[in-house]
């Protein structure tokens, strides 16, 4: 089931919409990992990982946390210590998979989860909601909207482009999409 609101439900609404994050606070952080297309991907709670199956004659063991936050088609910010890791705004970004281990280090393994807040962000070409996430040894994780490159493009067959989230949170229980123009998608999980 999957339903779309333009605004986040009141917190103790039952966990749906933003009221999802209040159940990362006090999690620990477990690791990162990439996905296609440049998708930061940070994990959270306990291991898990799916049977093993056999890519390209090699056993691959797909491992995530019970809470993982997908940052895509937005800026986000990195910042732990003296380290700050972004992915846009530099010419000397470096390769993604040094992002991704760069994020890692800055956030800590084993830090917990203090806070993770949604914020509205309504500039001329962004109205969405970047989230921060604060952790327990000082670091913290910003997600910003940013304008879609060209929100009519289509595909070569016409088709419209799906609008990519800005950020996700996949949790046991549900996937929380935030999506340019302050739309919210919630779709519940499978247990």
């Amino acid at each position: 089931m999957s339903t779309a609101v333009e605004h986040p439900p009141a917190r103790g609404a039952g966990n749906t919409g933003f009221s999802a994050l209040l159940d990362l606070v006090g999690e620990p952080f477990l690791f990162a990992s990439t996905s296609y297309p440049d998708v930061l991907v940070l994990h959270f709670g306990e291991r898990r990982a799916d049977p093993p199956r056999v890519i390209k004659g090699r056993e691959y063991r797909h491992e995530y946390g019970t809470y993982s936050l997908f940052v895509s088609a937005s800026e986000w910010v990195v910042k732990g210590g003296d380290v700050a890791v972004t992915n846009r705004g530099h010419d000397d970004t470096p390769p993604f998979k040094e992002l991704r281990a760069a994020a890692e280090a800055a956030v800590g393994p084993g830090s917990r989860v203090l806070a993770a807040e949604p914020f509205p962000v309504d500039r001329p070409s962004v109205i969405g909601y970047g989230l921060r996430v604060e952790l327990s040894n000082g670091a913290a994780v910003t997600v910003v909207p940013t304008p879609d490159d060209d929100p009519h493009a289509t595909a070569p067959d016409g088709i419209p482009f799906a609008p990519l989230a800005d950020w996700n949170l996949r949790t046991p229980r549900i996937e929380l999409a935030v999506y340019p123009g302050r739309v919210i998608r919630v779709t519940e999980r499978g247990v």
